[in-house]
């Protein structure tokens, strides 16, 4: 299957105009390259690339602050939920909501990751058709410009240690029984690992951390 294809069966439906428009862009290139590709036109692809590429990143900037945000939402309500002296069930009833909401992050996390995986790919993808068909390269000066947005450097396994935790929580009535336990804090003397390692591909990772 050809990468245009795949990236309009795997995009999230409602972030689709904020997805690279890997098919304009690829248009563009091939009318141009047809036609004789002159330094105007490498001008204008630049400029349309550098357009899409501030988007990306823009919307992917935007919505990882907003999912941490929840988080830290999802954290208070948890706090003030478990501290509140009101009767188990009643605090049964606002922790479901709480996991509602958990759930919701996490889909949008998963989202945010494959629209990040996507997106790169594309830039990478239609940077190498630009190489392979016009008089110029712009990979090594695209690379650059690549490093400067954060967007596909993003770490998410920080957000979703995080709701994994929140979740263990809610789903103990608001304890917290693993809190002592953490490997990474430093206390986790009941810790005990054991790995099996399998193969995932690529495009995997982020459903099996999920």
């Amino acid at each position: 299957m050809k990468f245009g294809q795949q990236l309009r069966d795997a995009l999230f439906t409602d972030w689709k105009f904020y997805y690279v428009d890997y098919a304009g862009l690829k248009r563009f290139l091939y009318e141009r390259t047809d036609k004789g590709y002159t330094a105007d036109d490498e001008a204008e692809f630049v400029k349309l690339l550098d357009s899409e590429l501030e988007k990306v990143n823009n919307f992917q900037q935007t919505k990882s602050s907003e999912m941490k945000r929840r988080i830290e939402y999802c954290e208070k309500q948890v706090d003030l939920i478990t501290q509140n002296p009101a009767p188990d069930d009643a605090k049964r009833e606002q922790l479901d909501v709480i996991e509602r909401e958990i759930d919701a992050v996490i889909s949008e996390v998963y989202e945010l990751a494959k629209f990040t995986r996507l997106n790169f790919t594309a830039f990478i993808k239609i940077v190498k058709k630009h190489d392979k068909n016009a008089p110029f390269i712009l990979k090594p000066v695209f690379a650059e410009r690549l490093n400067s947005r954060p967007f596909f450097k993003e770490n998410f396994d920080e957000l979703l240690l995080e709701l994994s935790r929140l979740y263990n929580i809610v789903r103990n009535g608001g304890v917290d029984v693993d809190g002592s336990k953490d490997p990474q804090s430093g206390n986790g003397q009941n810790f005990v690992r054991q790995t099996t390692k399998y193969w995932v591909h690529p495009d995997n990772v982020m459903e099996l951390k999920l």
